[in-house]
């Protein structure tokens, strides 16, 4: 069951990297995330 889920969580952690920097680049006030919307997360 965790394999399946696995890619899930993997694509839901980019995406929500990937909002976060748009967000940053658009408010341009606040810090952008440290993370790398093109790394996997997963192990």
């Amino acid at each position: 069951m965790l394999d399946v889920l696995s890619p899930i969580a993997d694509h839901m952690a980019h995406t929500e990297c990937y909002d976060l920097q748009k967000l940053t680049e658009t408010i341009g006030q606040v810090k952008p995330p440290a993370c790398n919307p093109m790394k996997t997360r997963t192990e």
